[in-house]
Order: C-alpha cells, then structure tokens, then sequence
C-alpha cells in the first residue's frame, strides 16, 4: 500500500513523493547431499513488513504522449535477514482522451537477501527486468 503525494505540477510536469508499507512472505527449503547422504537441511518460512519509499515523475510531451517514471525502493532488517529491493520503470502512455489511453514501457527489479545463521551465511542476488504494455483509465 502506497501514498503519494505531489510536490510539483505544471502544464508539463509532475513531480510525486510517496511511501508505504508491502508485506513480503518467504518460504524456501535448502538441503545438501553428497552422493546420498543428506549433510544439511534449512526450511525457513516468514512474514515481514517493508517500508517504501517511492519517487514519481511524468512528463507531458504532446497533447497525446505523456512520459512515466518511477523509482521505488524498500528494505528490512529482522533478526538474522535483511535485505532491499530497487525497482525503476520508465513508460511512454498514448492518451486517447481525458479519460483513457494505452502504453508501453520497461520495468527492472534488484532485490538482495542475507540470512546469517550461527553455521553460515546465505546471500541471494534476484534482479529480473522486462517489457511491460498497459492500458489506463482516469476516473
């Protein structure tokens, strides 16, 4: 859940500040063998809340073409993980009228756990980024 609120608009450009809380739920299961001989076994399993903040611009460049930005980011610290995550997207939107319109843009995620244990530490490094297409709608 986010709120944000608008610092600055003119005819041309928008400007918006936010933050917010996510849930983030983790569940994996580890285990290591060598040849058949399990030698180790880790199962976690945990709900934790994550502040956001969020960063958004827009930039009107036609009567029909608007330009979207976003910069989001959130992290924790909860006993043994902590971790963070950046997301950025950029967009272009055709807008039909006042009311609706259509876009295409690229969205790019970087999210790092650690989960330090008394045995060891687990380091995960997630990024993942694609084309998205959206339609929207103004009410």
């Amino acid at each position: 859940m986010d709120a944000v609120y608008t610092v600055i608009r003119t005819p041309q450009h928008e400007l918006s500040l936010g933050a917010g809380i996510y849930a983030i739920d983790i569940e994996a299961e580890f285990e290591a063998r060598v040849d058949e001989t399990e030698i180790s076994s880790k199962r976690f399993d945990f709900l934790a809340p994550l502040p956001n903040a969020i960063v958004k611009y827009a930039r009107k460049l036609s009567d029909h073409w608007i330009w979207h930005n976003s910069l989001g980011w959130f992290g924790l610290n909860y006993d043994e993980y902590s971790g963070s995550l950046i997301s950025i997207s950029t967009s272009f939107e055709y807008s039909f009228n006042d009311r609706w319109g259509t876009g295409l843009g690229y969205s790019a995620v970087d999210m790092d756990l650690e989960i330090e244990d008394d045995k060891f530490t687990e380091i995960y490094d997630v990024n993942f980024d694609g084309v998205f297409a959206f339609v929207s709608l103004a009410f």
